[in-house]
């Protein structure tokens, strides 16, 4: 008999074990401890074991110091120096130790400043002197050009100038250009800009005037240039400090104010004493700095002409055995027929067949000729041996 059914169901009993009396006895611990108001609002105490080392170091980034770069002043050259102590006793007062000097042909002395104080200080010297002498801008001091395009000719410079310089940008010239034959007006302009940071963002513009533009660099061109005081390739005017010369006549006076006015066979260049004038690209002395500058990788390859066939007319009928055997001479080809500047080389005459076999049969018989002979001499000799 079951005992368990006629008593009822035995009732559930909580068993301690050894972690609910340590989870227990943690939580009773906790509830006798003091409450804090406001916990949250006071730090949890941290150690860093760093702490010594980045005490005495911040926690930003040190910046890089920023320095503006300062490009090299542009060498000048005097000319005509034939006593050198005297120029560097000057160079030695108004910038000591601060230029390299070298002598180059033609009584030639070029003068590199190391710091562009010293290059103002020398250039401003040797122009207070009235010495001969031409150097180049700056390049802090040069414009950023670039090219417009797609833009009519018709506009006037100086509304794109007010449109440029309200996008941020400060222009020192601007012109049309003009066919180099035609000397008509395209839709292109030069645009100078004064050196800044952001000359480069000028190529980001795309709208002038409503109107689809485009900024371009300028394409590189291959001439020398040439400065239209002394006339002498290299340098230009506005830094030239030499004798003025005239392009007509080599005389020494600019050339606007020259009494030729008028084209005229009797002129004479300064460089060459050539009968032309100084700007003829077809001077000795420019074609020579042509070649020096901008040598030819390799020699062009000479492709002579193409050559047509000839074609000759034949005889309706005859063929060409029968042409050999009566001797009848082939038509005369015309100027139409022919190589095109080409003539043909001259047919060498066959000599005929019975005249070569006539040679072949003397050439034999001479042959046992000789033969025969060089026997009987040898006979003869050897009975005269015996003779004796």
């Amino acid at each position: 008999m079951d005992t368990s059914s006629s008593q009822g169901p035995i009732p559930w009993s909580k068993i301690s074990t050894k972690r609910s009396r340590k989870l227990h006895e943690d939580s009773t611990r906790e509830s006798k401890l003091p409450k804090e108001e406001h916990h949250w609002l006071h730090p949890i105490p941290t150690h860093n074991q760093f702490s010594a080392l980045s005490s005495g170091t911040s926690s930003e980034k040190p910046q890089p110091p920023t320095t503006e770069v300062t490009h090299k002043p542009p060498p000048i050259f005097v000319s005509d120096v034939t006593v050198l102590p005297p120029l560097l006793q000057l160079l030695d007062q108004i910038a000591p130790q601060q230029y390299e000097i070298k002598a180059l042909a033609n009584n030639q002395v070029r003068i590199k400043p190391s710091i562009p104080e010293a290059y103002r200080a020398i250039v401003k010297s040797l122009s207070e002197k009235n010495t001969s002498f031409h150097t180049y801008k700056p390049k802090e001091e040069r414009s950023y050009r670039v090219v417009l395009k797609n833009l009519h000719y018709s506009i006037n410079p100086l509304d794109i100038k007010t449109e440029i310089e309200k996008l941020g940008h400060t222009i020192t010239n601007i012109h049309n250009i003009k066919h180099r034959v035609t000397k008509l007006p395209l839709s292109m302009f030069f645009v100078d800009l004064k050196p800044a940071p952001n000359n480069k963002e000028i190529f980001q513009i795309e709208y002038l005037q409503q109107c689809k533009i485009k900024f371009e660099a300028p394409n590189p061109t291959r001439n020398i240039p040439q400065c239209t005081n002394c006339q002498r390739y290299g340098h230009t005017k506005n830094f030239c400090h030499q004798k003025s010369r005239c392009v007509k006549c080599a005389g020494l006076h600019p050339t606007t104010i020259c009494s030729r006015k008028e084209k005229s066979s009797e002129v004479r260049c300064v460089l060459c004493d050539g009968n032309h004038p100084a700007n003829y690209k077809g001077c000795a002395i420019y074609k020579e700095l042509q070649q020096k500058t901008y040598p030819s990788l390799r020699p062009k390859p000479y492709t002579p002409p193409p050559l047509i066939k000839q074609t000759l007319p034949t005889h309706s009928g005859i063929s060409y055995a029968q042409i050999t055997k009566q001797n009848i001479s082939p038509p005369i080809a015309t100027e139409k027929d022919s190589y095109l500047n080409h003539p043909l080389p001259p047919t060498q005459p066959t000599p005929p067949t019975s005249h070569l076999n006539d040679f072949l049969e003397m050439k034999s018989l001479m042959t046992g000729l000789f033969d025969q002979l060089t026997s009987l001499l040898s006979l003869l000799t050897s009975v005269l041996s015996k003779l004796t």
